[in-house]
């Protein structure tokens, strides 16, 4: 008789450093990851924070979804964040969103208001919200904000005011997706003054994958100053993440694949990438999931952007918080004397992006602090006293 079969090699060995969840981690003679700094598991493949530290970004009454981070020449810190205003919550993003400004002397915050950054703008293409902001530098050291904005497209004069209501179990978002474009202001400062363009960075197209909208721009820029853009498309049978490239910050961009498919090997939605300024390795971590199993996904691609491989699945819901800082829950009054360490798992855990260990704010760099957005109740309610949406950042070990 044949001999049996060989049993299948164990989904956890490696044969080279890439085989580590992109090079991060080193692959050992008995082919075993040795991970490195900021990283675990038998193939290195998720993140490894450090225990008792997440703590909220801002403690005050702010309605937000995530946000982006970095450390500017004086060593102060910067967070551009996603507002919901008049006591909407996060379903409420097309039509009440504003990107706002925040800064704190430490990494982890707490973060002070600062100014409005982008409000919408009555007369142009994002006259209705701004939203998922990331912020960059460019080679030349001007900042770079992108955004994703949204035309006025209710009758109504202003905007949805929730003050004082609120929707159990109405999981509708408002307004039309169909309306999202992406964009990018200027400034050689966080605190502005911010130039935006007069019409949408990078829109749909009628031919594409993608012909409906585009959204959650994650910018990925080179030291060359060429740009990997990975973006959310939604097309009239596909959502998914999207994929192009261009020479410089306004482009043109080009779709990978001429546009007829999105990105193969990244899953999830709300990218943000880096590149490994140890290995070159570029790298993503995207909303994949929620709870207890689930929640941020990770992503990598050896040669500059253009092929991409799926990981396992990078962190969580679960979250342990900041040991002796409790943190009050403000508008929602049956949890008004709660701690937030109370809540070891979170409803949603999303929006991930992250300060990296390069302090001039490129694309360059080791992971250092994830910030993402949170909700912390279920079933959600989008409006009024409950259920408030906020930010939280997690260091991660360096």
């Amino acid at each position: 008789p044949s001999p049996p079969s060989p049993p299948p090699a164990p989904t956890d060995t490696c044969h080279s450093n890439i085989d580590c969840s992109g090079g991060n981690g080193v692959c050992q003679h008995n082919h075993s990851c040795l991970c490195r700094r900021g990283w675990t598991g038998p193939l290195c493949g998720q993140v490894d924070f450090v225990g008792n530290a997440t703590s909220r970004s801002y403690n005050d009454t702010l309605w937000t979804w995530g946000a982006s981070p970095i450390r500017w020449d004086d060593g102060t810190y910067h967070l551009f964040s996603s507002e919901i205003t008049n006591s909407c919550g996060i379903l409420h993003y097309q039509t009440n969103s504003r990107v706002i400004h925040l800064v704190s002397s430490t990494p982890l915050g707490p973060y002070k208001f600062a100014d409005v950054t982008l409000p919408p703008r009555p007369t142009a293409w994002d006259s209705g919200a701004t939203h998922g902001c990331t912020i960059h530098r460019l080679p030349n050291g001007t900042l770079a904000l992108f955004y994703m904005g949204f035309e006025k497209n209710w009758p109504q004069p202003g905007h949805p005011d929730c003050t004082g209501h609120g929707r159990p179990g109405d999981n509708t978002t408002i307004g039309d997706h169909k309306g999202r474009r992406i964009g990018v202001a200027f400034s050689e400062s966080p605190f502005g003054p911010w130039r935006r363009l007069d019409a949408p960075l990078f829109g749909p197209c009628e031919t594409c994958w993608d012909s409906l909208d585009v959204s959650n721009p994650a910018p990925i820029f080179l030291a060359d100053g060429s740009v990997v853009l990975l973006y959310k498309g939604r097309g009239q049978s596909t959502q998914a993440v999207g994929l192009a490239f261009a020479d410089g910050v306004l482009g043109p961009y080009r779709r990978n694949n001429s546009g007829l498919a999105p990105a193969v090997g990244i899953p999830g939605e709300d990218p943000w990438g880096w590149v490994d300024d140890e290995t070159g390795v570029m790298h993503a971590f995207v909303h994949d999931g929620n709870g207890a199993s689930s929640a941020g996904g990770h992503a990598w691609s050896t040669d500059g952007g253009v092929h991409w491989q799926q990981g396992p699945i990078a962190y969580t819901g679960a979250v342990t918080w900041q040991v002796n800082r409790p943190v009050k829950t403000p508008r929602r009054e049956h949890l008004r004397t709660r701690s937030l360490a109370e809540v070891p798992i979170l409803a949603r855990r999303e929006r991930p992006q992250v300060l990296l260990s390069n302090p001039n704010g490129t694309s360059y760099g080791q992971p250092r602090v994830l910030f993402t957005s949170a909700e912390d109740c279920k079933p959600a309610v989008d409006a009024g006293t409950q259920c408030e949406t906020y930010t939280i950042g997690t260091p991660i070990h360096a």
